[in-house]
């Protein structure tokens, strides 16, 4: 336990991880992790650790915003917006910390979100025979995957239409000032994702990250309730994280729980939920930490 305390106390005193201490660190976060599951380490000496951050645990860091959940839940509409624009607090003794964070291959996994979502759209766009695609987002978060598809897609911008499922107010008021200029496009819709029905339906339907929250069954339960939802040669992609994640460990500290799931086990959450395994398969984006499961009816 000294070896973990003072690790982080050096690093504290410096001003948070320089590059070359990054390997240290993540040895460190690999063993830490660990120790709290073989019970080595007790709760109440893991929050003693974290004590120790002092500001560098708290919201005006990426890595503290996790931890302090001040939206209510984990990986809100703010801190994957703040992901996907790379932000860095302006407090120096803070910046080091938040640098350290976007260098890790989940937050990387997240960034690649972006580009994978728009080369959906576009496909349904182009697919779509001259109607306009209807697109379901399922937990559309910031708005910024859409945003940049507007932004980079013009050409096809009058060929889709969304309708997103979003929990949280406050994401949607986010997403709807980001996403201003593109708003008759945007349907959004304050609904739990389980209980969402509709008579719709849809070119694509996609969720990149709600479901690794998910247990099995329920993971199943939404999946088979969206198939009904999807039009002739429509698809379903669901994004989860694999089980193979190199910053789990760190997720883990900061309390950034999910359910990480191999492609094997992607496959057969999706047969269970009555897709055919013909119509499966499931692909990554370039990091190769970020699966999504692709199926169709």
């Amino acid at each position: 336990m000294n070896y973990h305390l003072d690790f982080l106390k050096f690093l504290i005193q410096k001003g948070g991880p320089n590059h070359e201490d990054y390997a240290e660190l993540d040895s460190w976060l690999e063993e830490t992790s660990d120790h709290i599951k073989a019970g080595k380490i007790t709760q109440v000496q893991r929050s003693e650790l974290l004590s120790i951050l002092g500001d560098a645990a708290t919201i005006e860091t990426l890595q503290g915003f996790v931890l302090k959940k001040p939206h209510g839940y984990a990986g809100d509409f703010e801190i994957i917006n703040k992901i996907y624009i790379k932000y860095t607090s302006s407090q120096p003794h803070l910046t080091k910390w938040d640098n350290y964070f976007h260098t890790h291959t989940a937050t990387e996994a997240v960034r690649n979100r972006v580009g994978y979502f728009s080369n959906q759209v576009a496909d349904a766009a182009t697919n779509s025979k001259g109607d306009q695609a209807q697109i379901l987002n399922v937990a559309s978060g910031p708005g910024r995957d859409m945003l940049h598809f507007f932004q980079n897609n013009p050409d096809l911008s009058e060929k889709v239409q969304f309708d997103c499922i979003e929990q949280d107010k406050n994401a949607i008021n986010f997403a709807k000032n980001i996403c201003s200029a593109y708003l008759d496009k945007i349907t959004f819709i304050q609904k739990n994702a389980l209980r969402f029905t509709t008579e719709k339906r849809y070119s694509l339907i996609w969720s990149a990250g709600l479901f690794d929250y998910f247990d099995d069954k329920i993971f199943v339960f939404l999946l088979s309730r969206l198939k009904n939802m999807l039009a002739p040669e429509g698809s379903v992609v669901i994004g989860n994280f694999c089980a193979t994640n190199p910053s789990k460990a760190y997720m883990s500290l900061f309390e950034w729980n999910l359910h990480h799931r191999s492609p094997n086990t992607l496959r057969s959450l999706a047969i269970k939920a009555g897709f055919s395994e013909q119509h499966i398969k499931v692909q990554r984006e370039p990091s190769e930490v970020n699966l999504f499961l692709h199926v169709k009816i």
